[in-house]
């Protein structure tokens, strides 16, 4: 039996049995994160060449995933789950169908908004929609003060150079102590960390030497 991923294991408890179509974690082609505070505008990322085995074995991940309807999102899977399954979706060129599927997930279980909120605007943000990501994420942290990923893709979202942000680095650094003083080993969507945030916001805050004369 091939080594499942998480993906794999989050679906089980629907029935599905992904375990044997998953390539083996060291073989499967990854795609690249989306980098924190990019200096030019983005675009959609485009999906990567895959090799055959992982084609197929992402595909039927994708395909079981569709077959869970909302159930797969509004169950809360865990944040590396949901990274894996976004990997799928990505990698395969159909980033906007995973957002759609999200969408679809909160009208159907409008309790799953508090923690599907933050990954929607994670999601239009990744898609280059980010006065859409923006908004999203402060109706996020207004309405789920709870919920660490609120926090985190708010001020990720504001940190974006190319979103046309104007919300202060303080108030973002802020926001990211707050969420460390949550979770301290906060991991967020697209395996970011709040840590790695903060020495990003830090640097920002550094200014820059002055230059001669």
């Amino acid at each position: 039996m091939k080594l499942p991923t998480l993906a794999a294991l989050a679906l089980a408890p629907l029935l599905l049995t992904a375990c044997d179509l998953v390539a083996p974690a060291q073989q499967r082609d990854r795609i690249d994160r989306v980098a924190i505070a990019p200096t030019t505008p983005v675009t959609p990322p485009q999906p990567p060449t895959l090799s055959s085995q992982t084609q197929a074995s992402y595909e039927a991940i994708l395909g079981q995933v569709t077959a869970s309807g909302d159930l797969f999102f509004t169950r809360r899977a865990p944040t590396k789950v949901l990274n894996e399954v976004e990997l799928v979706f990505f990698s395969l060129g159909r980033g906007p169908e995973l957002l759609g599927r999200i969408e679809s997930a909160m009208i159907a279980d409008p309790k799953a908004r508090a923690w599907l909120l933050p990954r929607q605007a994670w999601l239009l943000g990744r898609l280059g929609q980010f006065d859409e990501a923006r908004a999203v994420a402060e109706i996020a942290r207004t309405d789920f003060p709870a919920e660490p990923d609120a926090w985190f893709v708010w001020a990720f979202a504001n940190s974006q150079s190319a979103s046309g942000s104007h919300v202060p680095v303080a108030a973002l650094r802020d926001a990211i102590e707050h969420l460390l003083i949550m979770q301290p080993d906060y991991l967020g969507p697209g395996d970011t960390t709040a840590e790695g945030l903060r020495k990003q916001l830090n640097a920002a805050a550094v200014p820059a030497p002055a230059s001669g004369p």
